[in-house]
């Protein structure tokens, strides 16, 4: 809960309404870089928060993907499968997610549930092609990983919520992680809106 409300201001700093003046122009000229972990819910309001967003799914969220095609074809952490998905995590870092999608439809599942696995696998990657190309981003140095999209959210968040003995109504959690996020921003929010609202 207190991660979603540090998206959500997070997204609120960045709309148009909400920053400073004098800010815009320095904001369109950003290279805006989303990442997340896969959820349609989480594309849409990238998109609509950050249109024109190079949008990024993490890698390690692909990679469970790529475990579970793995495990239905060679068994549950066999050899095989390590092997089988090691293979494909340096073809999806190659930018081969074409090659990804082509070896699980190669895949020829003898039972409903495996070609039910093998259908929803290749349909995700196949979707997601745009947002794993992992080595243009390795190369021009964007994250692949939300670990650090976690990290700071624990460091903004829950570093200040989260202590013993706290207990917070979801309006005033969310002005305090605005106060917190507006603190350690490099750009600043308004924070009027939450001037008027009772402690």
């Amino acid at each position: 809960m207190p991660c979603e409300a540090a998206l959500q201001i997070s997204v609120a700093f960045r709309s148009p309404e909400n920053r400073p003046n004098g800010a815009e122009r320095r904001w369109r000229q950003l290279r805006i870089r989303s990442l997340g972990d896969g959820a349609i819910w989480l594309w849409y309001l990238f998109g609509r928060q950050f249109p024109g967003a190079i949008q990024i799914l993490d890698f390690y969220h692909a990679c469970e993907h790529l475990g579970k095609v793995a495990n239905a074809m060679y068994g549950n952490d066999t050899d095989l499968s390590r092997h089988w998905q090691k293979a494909r995590q340096a073809e999806l870092k190659a930018n081969g997610v074409a090659e990804v999608v082509g070896h699980i439809r190669a895949w020829q599942p003898s039972t409903e549930a495996h070609q039910e696995i093998r259908r929803i696998e290749s349909a995700y990657f196949a979707d997601n092609a745009e947002r794993m190309r992992y080595q243009t981003y390795l190369q021009k140095g964007y994250q692949i990983g939300s670990g650090v999209v976690e990290a700071t959210c624990k460091h903004v968040v829950h570093q200040r919520l989260d202590q013993a003995g706290m207990h917070w109504r979801p309006a005033a959690a969310e002005a305090i992680v605005t106060l917190r996020a507006n603190h350690l921003s490099t750009t600043p929010a308004d924070l009027r809106p939450h001037l008027a609202m009772l402690a």
